[in-house]
């Protein structure tokens, strides 16, 4: 079965490594190239950014973006085709960020894109440990009882506050019932564990080569070169072997 859509992490997927927010030069060429030679192909992103930022990323990356889709804030936003669907019930997630702001404030502040996220609340944490600085915010919660509501995720980058059950997986599938595309049409490639729920809905997931083990133990393809150049490597592959 062909490949029909392609969902790409942005943040150690599109870029030279999982350490900078620099893009790769032969991730966006490979994705142009992609673009340009088989039209037909959509080619997404799912990110735990805002969604203005990926909008404008995908624009400037040269995607379809007033089609789609877009998969922003870690599965809570999904825009497709000039339309944007909100997943999960968002009443929390901001009453538990402010909170965690004011518990944990020798460890935590907040995201520079905090101004523009709608239910996916993001703190960047200031500590040598931050797995650590989130297991605790882990267990305070849990001992208030707010882990009914919210989940706790870390992308390696930042922590996030997100809606109970809600993921790029769950975008994902919402995506295929939307679009008529099956999940066994889809491909999704990242680095991190906030991937993993991606990576397991979609037909063919793929870790980049320095992914997380996690990520790496649940992808059917991993690839030989890290990062940008991974995303590369996985598009000159699906072309070379007529798989889209």
């Amino acid at each position: 079965m062909k490949i029909k859509t392609l969902i790409l992490d942005i943040d150690g997927t599109l870029t030279i490594d999982r350490k900078s927010p620099i893009l790769s030069i032969e991730a966006i060429t490979a994705i142009r190239r992609l673009v340009m030679k088989k039209s037909h192909v959509n080619v997404g992103l799912a990110t735990g950014n805002a969604h203005i930022i990926a909008y404008a990323l995908g624009k400037y990356i040269g995607l379809k973006v007033e089609k789609g889709p877009i998969i922003s804030e870690n599965g809570c936003i999904l825009w497709f085709e000039g339309r944007e669907y909100r997943l999960g019930d968002e009443s929390y997630t901001k009453q538990v960020y402010e909170l965690i702001l004011k518990e944990f404030s020798r460890y935590v502040k907040p995201s520079y894109q905090s101004a523009y996220r709608k239910i996916d609340h993001a703190f960047y944490i200031i500590h040598d440990n931050p797995e650590e600085v989130i297991k605790e915010v882990i267990k305070y919660l849990e001992e208030k009882g707010y882990l009914k509501y919210v989940d706790i995720k870390f992308s390696g980058y930042a922590g996030h506050v997100v809606p109970k059950g809600v993921d790029k997986g769950l975008a994902i599938k919402k995506y295929s019932e939307l679009s008529g595309i099956s999940l066994d049409e889809i491909a999704a490639i990242g680095d991190s564990e906030t991937d993993i729920s991606m990576i397991r809905s979609a037909g063919l997931g793929v870790a980049v080569s320095n992914a997380s083990e996690e990520l790496k133990k649940v992808a059917k393809y991993v690839t030989r070169e890290p990062s940008g150049r991974g995303v590369a490597e996985f598009i000159h592959w699906l072309l070379t072997n007529n798989l889209v």
